[in-house]
């Protein structure tokens, strides 16, 4: 009884010890608070948040993004936030910071859900003390069909 009681501790023990927390105001929490602000938007007064983290080449794209753009990225979407996994980071110098990561995420359609996995790879850069977000790419997009067959 007690070597169950025993294992089971250890268990907990090792799942907690090995996940990685996410420190407050490093490239890993800006990542974090992006991407978690970007599936929760409700109003055009969100992409100001949005803006608010980034520089560069990805400010310019938000800033330049019509309404009509906007609306159909960020509203028309029925998205469902699953997970967010760091996949790899470098520190570039002590102004950049590079992270590889995949969002998960459910996208409802009419009658089927689908599964959608992005792989990204971002830049941040530290300006005034805060790091932004100035680049991302897309890697690979995985699409898992849920309620469909499909060949």
């Amino acid at each position: 009884m007690w070597l169950k009681q025993a294992s089971v501790l250890v268990s907990v023990f090792l799942l907690v010890s090995c996940t990685k927390k996410i420190t407050s105001g490093t490239p890993q929490a800006v990542l974090a608070d992006y991407v978690q602000k970007s599936f929760s938007i409700k109003n055009f007064s969100d992409k100001a948040s949005l803006i608010k983290m980034t520089a560069g080449e990805v400010k310019n794209i938000l800033e330049n993004l019509s309404d009509e753009d906007f609306t159909q990225t960020f509203f028309n979407v029925k998205r469902e936030f699953i997970s967010l996994k760091i996949r790899d980071e470098r520190r570039l110098s002590d102004e950049r910071h590079s992270i590889t990561y995949e969002i998960t995420y459910l996208k409802h359609f009419r009658d089927s859900d689908n599964k959608v996995t992005i792989k990204k790879h971002a830049i941040f850069e530290k300006k005034e003390g805060a790091w932004l977000i100035t680049e991302v790419k897309n890697l690979k997009t995985f699409i898992e069909h849920q309620n469909e067959l499909s060949f």
